[in-house]
């Protein structure tokens, strides 16, 4: 059996949407997950349909081995920080830079940046990385699963704010350097 496709579900927003819509388990049986150590401990809890506060433990997950957890070395973390222009860093989660710092320092042909952040898609481009950005729309469907997601959770976001990164660096307003 081949290996499954390795995804890197950065933010705790596409995280504990998966949660939400109950899909969380078969995206962790059908991809190898790798998550930010930043958003292991973001991700504590989602709301079911009652409003009941579910608790999320990756940090167990991590242990187990159905998931994988990336924590980026403090130098390279803070280069990933500084290489981004102040107005685009200040939009950035620091999860969200985490992740970029995987992206940033590896070559990640075999990685997709799950993201439902709008500047992270953009830094993405930054780096180079912008192909890498996907949606949680297109990780599901990938394995099946269609589901009506929010605007944010879209293949049409990634492409916007793919295009929205291409701008800004064209500007010169996506790198400090």
């Amino acid at each position: 059996m081949p290996p499954k496709p390795r995804f890197l579900l950065c933010d705790a927003v596409s995280i504990i949407t998966a949660h939400e819509l109950g899909v969380w388990d078969k995206l962790c049986s059908s991809y190898e997950i790798l998550v930010p150590s930043i958003v292991i401990d973001e991700c504590e809890f989602y709301r079911d349909d009652q409003g009941q506060r579910i608790p999320i433990d990756l940090r167990t997950q991590v242990q187990q081995g159905i998931i994988s957890e990336y924590q980026a070395n403090p130098a390279d973390f803070a280069a990933t920080s500084a290489l981004l222009h102040p107005e685009l860093r200040a939009r950035v989660h620091a999860g969200e830079r985490e992740a970029l710092t995987y992206l940033r320092i590896n070559e990640p042909d075999d990685v997709w940046f799950v993201t439902a952040d709008g500047g992270a898609i953009e830094a993405a481009v930054a780096f180079d990385r912008g192909d890498r950005a996907v949606s949680l729309e297109m990780v599901l469907r990938r394995i099946g699963i269609t589901k009506q997601l929010e605007k944010h959770h879209t293949d049409a976001f990634v492409v916007d704010h793919r295009r929205r990164g291409s701008i800004i660096v064209a500007q010169g307003r996506a790198l400090s350097q």
